[in-house]
């Protein structure tokens, strides 16, 4: 139990109105002033609470979390090194992942790579981040690598009334 938590726990007895309005000040305002050890591993834990999810680096950014000084200061260690080793990231099942891409992707039927981005379900990864996982850095060999079509638009050669050669975007589909 945090001891946000444990204030709310104790306002629920309480009949006093001036006690309880100061409790929520002080459960508003948690963490106080300074960053004890029990501070910041209470406002982490309440971060948890709060989004189901462990923090990343990016997290500690807003007003609220303990700045990444802090953590070096009261842990000797840097906040990544904090991270992993208290508030590990789950370690995501690359045949789930690739399932997730190809589900999506057969969905939004994607032109290309920006396309993908811009279309995704909100919340979802990026394809970048999923062809990362596997070792890609480029949308066509990622795409060919989950055994997709390819969808993106190719140059060709066409030929105008006028008889002059041109080269145009054409969709494969």
């Amino acid at each position: 139990m945090t001891r946000k938590q444990a204030l709310h726990k104790a306002l629920e007895v309480l009949t006093d109105s001036e006690v309880i309005a100061k409790i929520n000040e002080i459960a508003d305002e948690l963490p106080l002033t300074g960053w004890s050890r029990t501070k910041i591993f209470d406002t982490i834990d309440q971060f948890v609470l709060d989004n189901g999810r462990n923090p990343t680096a990016t997290d500690f950014l807003p007003k609220g979390m303990p700045p990444h000084p802090v953590i070096k200061l009261r842990f000797g260690m840097t906040l990544g090194e904090f991270l992993a080793e208290h508030y590990p990231q789950p370690t995501p099942d690359r045949e789930e992942y690739k399932q997730l891409f190809i589900s999506e992707y057969e969905r939004i039927q994607p032109r290309g790579a920006c396309d993908f981005n811009n279309r995704r379900t909100d919340g979802l990864p990026a394809w970048g981040t999923f062809a990362k996982m596997f070792g890609f850095s480029r949308w066509l060999e990622w795409v060919c690598y989950c055994g997709l079509e390819r969808s993106s638009p190719v140059l060709k050669a066409r030929e105008r009334g006028c008889g002059l050669s041109v080269t145009g975007y054409v969709d494969l589909k």
